[in-house]
C-alpha cells in the first residue's frame, strides 16, 4: 500500500513537471517585480531630471542677473534664490574649499559665487577662460548644490541624490577707440617727396590736392567695399579682399570711385593715378590690423566698419604697404632760405597698418601710434663769419608710441546714451638729439639709439662739434571722458605735453654744447664764433620743425600731443558662456 502511495506521487510529480499549463502566469507574476521596479526608477528618474532641469535654469537665470550687476551681485543672487522657493540660502562667494566641505539639507540649497574674468579667446582651453578673482570683473560663475527627491525609490533603501548645477554669465562692455593726431599745416613739397619715395616716382600733387585728401573721410566698410569692387570681388569676404593682390592705382581709383566724394578729392586722386607708375602688388592686409578687427573670419561690428579715417591717411599708409620699406631716404630743398637744403632718413619701428591706432576691446585695450625715428640733415650756406663755410645741423628725432588705455565704461543697459567710457592717454615721449647715431635707424627699435658728437663745423683751421639733448612728454596719462553725445558728434579729445617747446630745433639748439677746436687746440674762449654759429643754425629751426611736424603726422604722430576719438559704446546684455 505505502509503495502504491509512493509510486502515484511519483507519477503526479513527474506529470506536474511535464506539464506546460500555466507558464505565462508564472512568468508575468516573476516579471511583475522587476516591471514594478523599473517602473518606480522610470518615474524618479522623470521627476529627477525635471527637477535638474528647473535647478539649472534658475542657476542660469542668477547668473545672468548677478553678470549684470557685478557691484552688488551677493544680494542679487539671495534675492533670486530666496524668490524662487528657497527661503534659506547658504551664498559662499569666492570659497570653493569651504563650498565643498558644507552638504545641504531638505531645506538648503548652497550657492558658490565667484566674479572674475573672461577671455574669449579659442586657443585657450575652455576650462581656463574664466579667471575668478581678476580683475577687471566682467563675469560671474555660480556653482549650486541642493537635494532632490526620489518617490518610489525610497521602498528600496534609496535616499534623496544631489542636485549640483553650474553657470557662468558675462557682460560684454566694449568700446571702439582710435588714436592719432591731426596735421595742421600743409607743405606740398614735403608731402610729395616722402610718398614719392614710398612708391620710387615724381609726384606733382598741389597743397589743395593735399588739402581735399585731408578733408575727405573714409570708413573701413567703405574702403572694404570700394577695393572690392575694383578688384571685381563683389561677393568676395572681407577675408577675401583684404589678402587679395592689388597696386597704388588699383587703390587709388578704388578711392576715387567713393560714392559721395567731392570734386577737389576727385581731381586730386586722378592727378595722383596721372603722377604714380608703381606698380609693386600689395595686400590690405599688409596695412590693415586684419586679425584685431576681426577681419579674417566670422560677422564684423558695425561700429570697427564705421570708423572713419582720412584719404590722406589711407594713401599714406598704402604707399608704405606698396613700397615694402622700413626706411624711407629722400632730399629737400628748403626755398625759404638760401644755399639751404636737408637729406631726411625716416624709420618706421613696426609695419605701418592703416588702423594701427584703432582699439576694440573691453577694459584694460589699448591703441597705439607707430613708433617712429627721423634723421634730418640740414646743410646751410655761412654768413658773416662763416661766410666761406657750409654749416651743418643733424637732427636726430625719436618718437616712442602715444597710447589711449580704456580703463573704464559705465554702461547703462536700459538707457544706452547715458553711458560713458574713460580713456587714459598720453602723447609719445619724444627725444631729440643733435648728433649722428651709430647705426642705422631702423636696425633695432628695442634698443636706444647710440649718439656721438657730429660735427657742424669744418674748414682747414677750424672744427667745431655739437652733441645735445632735449626730451618732451608727459610721464603721467590724462584721464579722458566721452559721453554718449561725444560719440555721436564725433568729438575728438586731445592731451598735450605740457611742456612742450614752441620749436623743437630752437629748444634743442638752447641744450646743446660746441666743442670748438682751432688746429687742433681746444678754444675756451669762444663766446662771439660760438653765439655766431647757433644763431647761423637757428635759422633752420622753423623749416626743420615744419620737416619733422609733416612727415610725423602722416604717420598719425604728434609732436607733444596725441587725439583720441570714442566710436562706440557697446553694453552688451549679460550672456551664458558655458
Amino acid at each position: 500500500m505505502a509503495k502504491s502511495k509512493t509510486r502515484s506521487v511519483l507519477r503526479q510529480s513527474r506529470k506536474f513537471l511535464k506539464s506546460e499549463n500555466g507558464n505565462v502566469s508564472m512568468m508575468a507574476a516573476g516579471a511583475s517585480v522587476l516591471i514594478i521596479g523599473l517602473g518606480s526608477l522610470a518615474i524618479d528618474w522623470g521627476a529627477l531630471t525635471l527637477e535638474h532641469r528647473q535647478a539649472q535654469g534658475l542657476t542660469d537665470l542668477t547668473a545672468m542677473t548677478a553678470a549684470s550687476n557685478l557691484d552688488d551681485h551677493e544680494a542679487v543672487v539671495r534675492a533670486m534664490l530666496t524668490d524662487n522657493g528657497h527661503e534659506n540660502p547658504i551664498i559662499i562667494l569666492d570659497d570653493p574649499i569651504r563650498y565643498a566641505a558644507l552638504t545641504p539639507t531638505e531645506d538648503d540649497v548652497i550657492a558658490l559665487v565667484e566674479r572674475g574674468s573672461y577671455v574669449a579667446d579659442r586657443s585657450v582651453p575652455t576650462t581656463e577662460r574664466f579667471r575668478p578673482g581678476v580683475t577687471p570683473y566682467d563675469a560671474v560663475r555660480i556653482t549650486k548644490r541642493q537635494l532632490g527627491s526620489f518617490h518610489l525609490a525610497k521602498a528600496f533603501g534609496k535616499s534623496d541624490p544631489f542636485i549640483q548645477t553650474q553657470a557662468l554669465a558675462r557682460i560684454k562692455e566694449t568700446a571702439s577707440m582710435s588714436i592719432g593726431s591731426r596735421l595742421l599745416r600743409i607743405e606740398d613739397g614735403i608731402l610729395n617727396r616722402f610718398l614719392g619715395a614710398a612708391l620710387g616716382t615724381e609726384l606733382s600733387l598741389t597743397a589743395m590736392d593735399y588739402d581735399a585728401l585731408l578733408d575727405t573721410k573714409i570708413t573701413l566698410g567703405q574702403l572694404l567695399d570700394a577695393n572690392g569692387q575694383q578688384l571685381g570681388l563683389t561677393a568676395g569676404t572681407y577675408s577675401e579682399i583684404i589678402e587679395s593682390d592689388l597696386t597704388m592705382d588699383d587703390f587709388a581709383k578704388a578711392l576715387r570711385a567713393n560714392a559721395g566724394l567731392s570734386a577737389p578729392a576727385n581731381r586730386a586722386l586722378s592727378n595722383l593715378i596721372r603722377d604714380n607708375d608703381n606698380m609693386s602688388q600689395f595686400t590690405l592686409s599688409d596695412m590693415i590690423d586684419a586679425d584685431a578687427l576681426s577681419l579674417s573670419g566670422g560677422p564684423v561690428e558695425d561700429a570697427v566698419l564705421g570708423v572713419e579715417v582720412t584719404a590722406l591717411r589711407a594713401l599714406t599708409a598704402a604707399a608704405l604697404a606698396a613700397s615694402g620699406e622700413h626706411q624711407l631716404e629722400f632730399g629737400l630743398a628748403l626755398d625759404q632760405l638760401r644755399n639751404a637744403s636737408v637729406d631726411v632718413v625716416m624709420a618706421i619701428g613696426e609695419k605701418e597698418k592703416f588702423l594701427t591706432g584703432l582699439s576694440k576691446g573691453s577694459e584694460g585695450s589699448v591703441a597705439e601710434t607707430a613708433q617712429t625715428r627721423l634723421s634730418l640733415q640740414a646743410v646751410i650756406g655761412g654768413t658773416g663769419l662763416l661766410s666761406s663755410s657750409v654749416l651743418e645741423l643733424p637732427l636726430v628725432i625719436e618718437v616712442a608710441t602715444g597710447k589711449a588705455t580704456l580703463s573704464e565704461i559705465d554702461c547703462d543697459v536700459k538707457h544706452p546714451e547715458r553711458s560713458e567710457a574713460t580713456v587714459k592717454a598720453r602723447p609719445g615721449l619724444v627725444s631729440v638729439h643733435i648728433g649722428t647715431p651709430r647705426s642705422p635707424l631702423a636696425e633695432d627699435f628695442d634698443a636706444d639709439l647710440d649718439i656721438v658728437p657730429a660735427t657742424l663745423l669744418k674748414v682747414p683751421t677750424l672744427e667745431v662739434k655739437a652733441r645735445g639733448d632735449v626730451e618732451i612728454g608727459n610721464l603721467r596719462n590724462t584721464a579722458l571722458t566721452f559721453t554718449g553725445t561725444d560719440i555721436e558728434n564725433n568729438i575728438s579729445k586731445q592731451v598735450s605735453t605740457r611742456d612742450v617747446a614752441q620749436s623743437l630745433t630752437l629748444s634743442l639748439l638752447e641744450n646743446t654744447e660746441l666743442e670748438i677746436s682751432v688746429l687742433g687746440s681746444t678754444v675756451r674762449s669762444r663766446s662771439l664764433l660760438e653765439s655766431t654759429i647757433l644763431s647761423q643754425a637757428s635759422t633752420l629751426a622753423n623749416p626743420l620743425d615744419t620737416i619733422a611736424a609733416n612727415l610725423l603726422a602722416t604717420m598719425g604722430v604728434s609732436v607733444g600731443e596725441v587725439d583720441v576719438r570714442l566710436h562706440d559704446i557697446d553694453c552688451d546684455r549679460s550672456k551664458l558662456v558655458q
